[in-house]
């Protein structure tokens, strides 16, 4: 009996052994499960944090307020990278506010298998999210380097309390000083630290400097700009007629019989051809055709020269006339009235008055073919009409003042020495011809339009002239204009509202006072001055420009002496664009050793902006002042404030990534 309990006590031993042994295995196997699962999720939470990261620092990882398809792709080739398939990867996303972005990145491991407690396979998965968000810091920049750097040198000054500055590279400062809300730069800081090392004063300092930063062309999209650009390129071709609208006449004239009066009164009848005639305080009643004769079908003739002396008056009815010869006036006045007469006038010859007193036009159609001339001081008044021209118009000494109505300059070359020349309102062409002010005279205009075709306008280049435009629109084809001489003061050329194109490489280079936009307001703008091809250079005298934009292609802005110069106001300007003081597509902008008052943006995003010498740029109150080019310098001892434009500011940013989760 004993030995059958002993032996049973045995067996329970043996079971109870057994029973620990299989729970001592499920447990170390429960154990090995655990670990592995934890090791495996460990390996899917890095590699979910290393894929959502690397799709949300890609371009655009959100789209339409969810994951783009960029971003997806991104981590799944991380995951596959890491040894998950792509399958196992979904992404998610959305927009965080204006300048963050939130994206979810779940992957979902391969499952793997554990041993159960009875020896079968159980399976078990694992996964993984990663959420993270980017927030992108934005900085205004009222000086933006958009693909180099920004170098203040020698002694230098930046200022403006509510600015940023952005540099695609680098920002250099040696000895200049900056003091401006921030500054932002794509170097990294290990790289930038040696371009501050020399600052004379770095406001904010090279610690709070912003790097890795991203500088953005905003201006690029800007509605005003691409007008612009759009229109400079449509100036490629001229649009305008090539050839002159209106001609000269230069009729034949039948010979005549010589004619001479003096001290009465005579009439001239349409019937006889006169051949030279003279007359000495006499009046003549020129009877004509009685009725308009715009095409002279019926004129009255005279073939050689006209001869005036004393005070004389020449009426004339309605008709056609022709004047084969010269008209020379030697002394005394004479006038040639037409009433209310509808006359044509048609001088062949040379029209002189070497009178110190003055002569007199009435209203008619005019066309001298011949040099128009005054040599002793008197003048020459010609009424209102359409005026064709064919010679020169010579102001020696004295006056020559045409009245309202559209004037056609035919190789002409105005030059005024010492007297006036002034033309009316109306349309101006000048072709293949010259405006010189070679001394101390002046030339006026009204009121254009204006067009000028192979054609130079020279003001003051031997003395102290004045040119004045009234209003425009202003066009040049292959004209330049030129205001003023090196070394020579004094002088200068205006031009009221109305906007300057200058089509196939013409330009403006001033040594005076040049004026653009001379009366008015900035609000409503004065001016779009547009050249293609062509540069503007401004080297002594004052630049004046009063609510204008300038726009240039390939040329370059240079001034060298000081400007004042305002961009519009206005939300809608007749004239120019809102703030936008120069866009240059692709020239170089350079400004130096002078004062200047400036207000608007500068762009210049294929060119340089270089401000140097003893520059001095300020910003009156409630103005505004930046510019944005490939690279900008200042050096030597200019001192620049800038103030921000609103709507035309380019911007710097700078992520930062958090992981979330």
């Amino acid at each position: 009996m004993l030995c059958l309990i002993k032996r049973n006590r045995r067996g329970s031993a043996s079971i109870v052994g057994a029973f620990f042994l299989l729970s001592f295995v499920a447990a170390a196997t429960m154990a090995m499960q655990l670990a592995t699962i934890y090791v495996v999720k460990l390996q899917v939470q890095r590699t979910a944090d290393i894929a959502n990261l690397a799709a949300l620092i890609g371009a655009s990882p959100i789209i339409g307020n969810a994951a783009s398809q960029a971003a997806i792709s991104t981590a799944q080739n991380m995951a596959t990278l890491n040894g998950y398939p792509s399958g196992s990867v979904s992404v998610s996303g959305a927009e965080a506010g204006s300048q963050a972005f939130t994206l979810s990145t779940k992957i979902s491991a391969t499952p793997i298998y554990a041993i159960g407690l009875v020896g079968t396979p159980g399976p078990s998965s694992v996964s993984a999210s990663s959420v993270a968000t980017l927030t992108r810091a934005t900085y205004s920049d009222c000086l933006a380097a958009l693909t180099g750097a920004v170098q203040i040198t020698g002694t230098a000054l930046l200022s403006g309390s509510s600015c940023g500055l952005g540099a695609a590279t680098y920002l250099y400062v040696a000895g200049g000083s900056m003091s401006l809300a921030s500054a932002a730069v794509g170097d990294d800081a290990y790289s930038e630290m040696s371009e501050l090392t020399s600052a004379g004063s770095l406001q904010p300092a090279a610690s709070a400097v912003v790097f890795n930063a991203a500088t953005t062309d905003t201006l690029a999209a800007n509605i005003d700009v691409l007008a612009i650009e759009n229109h400079l390129s449509a100036m490629a071709a001229w649009p305008y007629a090539t050839s002159l609208p209106i001609k000269p006449s230069s009729p034949s004239v039948p010979s005549g019989s010589d004619v001479s009066f003096s001290g009465s009164s005579f009439t001239l009848a349409r019937t006889t051809s006169y051949g030279t005639l003279s007359a000495s305080d006499a009046t003549l009643n020129f009877s004509g055709s009685g009725s308009a004769d715009p095409q002279c079908g019926s004129p009255t003739t005279i073939s050689g020269n006209v001869t005036l002396n004393g005070t004389n008056t020449l009426n004339f009815a309605s008709g056609c006339y022709i004047f084969g010869g010269d008209v020379r006036i030697s002394s005394g006045s004479t006038s040639f009235a037409t009433g209310t007469a509808t006359v044509t006038l048609i001088f062949e010859g040379q029209f002189g008055n070497n009178s110190p007193s003055d002569q007199t036009l009435g209203n008619a159609t005019y066309s001298f073919d011949g040099n128009i001339s005054t040599t002793s001081g008197g003048a020459i008044t010609v009424g209102t009409g359409t005026k064709a021209f064919g010679g020169n118009i010579n102001s020696v000494w004295g006056h020559i003042i045409f009245g309202d109505g559209a004037s056609y300059l035919n190789g002409t070359s105005i030059i005024t020495s010492t007297g006036t020349t002034q033309f009316g309102n109306g349309a101006f062409y000048l072709w293949n011809g010259l405006i010189w002010n070679p001394s101390w005279g002046t030339t006026k205009f009204g009121t254009g339009p204006f067009f000028f075709y192979n054609s130079s306008l020279f003001n003051s280049i031997g003395g102290i002239g004045y040119l004045r435009f009234g209003g425009g629109p202003y066009y040049f084809y292959n004209s330049s204009l030129t205001s003023g001489a090196y070394g020579v003061t004094g002088g200068a050329t205006t031009f009221g509202a109305g906007n300057l194109d200058f089509y196939a490489g013409g330009g403006i280079t001033s040594y005076n006072n040049l004026t653009f936009q001379n009366s008015g307001s900035n609000a409503t703008g004065g001016a779009l001055i547009s050249l293609h091809g062509g540069s503007i250079n401004a080297y002594s005298g004052l630049l004046s420009a009063s609510g204008t934009t300038f726009a240039l292609t390939s040329g370059t802005f240079t001034v060298s002496g000081p400007i004042e110069a305002t961009a519009p106001t206005g939300e809608s300007p007749a004239y120019g664009y809102q703030n936008l003081l120069l866009v240059s597509t692709e020239g170089n902008v350079s400004l130096s050793n002078s004062s200047a008052s400036l207000s608007g943006m500068i762009y210049a995003p294929a060119g340089t902006v270089t401000m140097s010498g003893t520059e001095t740029v300020s910003v009156d109150g409630g103005s505004c002042f930046g510019a944005a080019a490939q690279s900008i310098t200042l050096s030597d001892s200019v001192s620049v404030a800038v103030a921000p434009c609103a709507g035309l500011m380019p911007s710097s940013s700078a992520a930062s990534d958090t992981l979330t989760q």
